[in-house]
């Protein structure tokens, strides 16, 4: 997870981490891009508004990595459809496979990152009950 708002991201490992997912987290674009390298997610949850690389620029680098192909993205923001930056944000966003502007639920953050865990699973034939997931990359 990529998140550089300190309590945002102490809220969301903790809710993850409760329900048995594994997250990694870093406040730099740059960095969670070296860890995305490094131990390939299976979820990254990033912000778009970070020092080093930007959320959107991380986004950018996953889908363009072939090693990277089955990382699922989840971007967070406080950009939002009525803000001046919106349209090339939202547009940039499409990168990814979920959008959640802020503030939101926590919870429903980990709904929706297990809800793509469960697809990916099925997709693939695994049988897997508990999934685990490395949360990395950049909000």
């Amino acid at each position: 997870m990529a998140e550089d708002e300190r309590d945002i991201a102490d809220m969301i490992r903790y809710v993850l981490e409760s329900r048995g997912f594994e997250v990694t987290c870093t406040d730099n674009g740059l960095r969670a891009w070296e860890l995305i390298k490094e131990h390939h997610p299976d979820v990254v949850i990033t912000d778009i508004l970070m020092p080093g690389i930007t959320g959107l620029e991380l986004c950018q680098r996953i889908r363009q990595d072939d090693t990277l192909t089955s990382t699922k993205i989840v971007v967070i923001t406080s950009v939002t459809q009525d803000s001046d930056q919106a349209n090339g944000f939202w547009q940039m966003a499409a990168d990814s496979d979920d959008f959640i502007t802020k503030p939101f639920s926590p919870l429903e953050l980990a709904e929706r990152v297990k809800q793509m865990l469960d697809v990916s699973t099925t997709e693939s034939g695994s049988t897997t009950e508990e999934p685990t997931s490395e949360e990395e990359g950049g909000t």
